[in-house]
């Protein structure tokens, strides 16, 4: 009896470290993934690969490039044309609203004045130019919203 008991203790201790060893590894790869064996500041994280969320809440962003993800209908960014002789043109888009910030830029150099008028909320803005477009004017678009 007294072998198996000690046979038992034995191999108990076994499976304990085993256990304890796996934990270790499983913290080694957490640390690996969330960059903490690179990173010098406490309560820095530099993760490996994408993170994905469906918000993400910061104070600050600094970034080397943005990159706009468009949803048909409710794209947030895009390209738009004044045809020769019109004033104006709607662009819609559902990701207008109240507090939205419209940028545009002309891709052509020229003397028009024009400005981003009739917010529509859910549905369209439009962009309007002093006077008639001498010719096609295209224009880059996008949508930030303001809190």
């Amino acid at each position: 009896q007294q072998q198996i008991n000690s046979l038992t203790l034995q191999v108990n201790q076994d499976v304990l470290l085993a256990q304890v060893d796996l934990h270790q590894q499983d913290l080694d790869n957490l640390k690996l993934l969330l960059g903490l064996d690179r990173v010098t500041t406490p309560g820095d994280v530099d993760i490996l690969g994408k993170l994905s969320a469906e918000k993400v809440l910061v104070n600050g962003v600094e970034t080397g490039e943005i990159i706009i993800k468009t949803i048909q209908g409710a794209e947030t960014i895009g390209t738009a044309s004044i045809k020769v002789g019109e004033t104006s043109v709607v662009v819609s888009t559902t990701a207008v609203s109240s507090a939205s910030k419209i940028f545009g830029t002309l891709n052509a150099v020229t003397p028009a004045t024009w400005s981003v008028t009739d917010k529509v909320e859910g549905t369209s803005f439009t962009i309007k130019l002093a006077e008639p477009a001498a010719e096609d004017m295209a224009f880059d678009w996008w949508i930030v919203q303001a809190q």
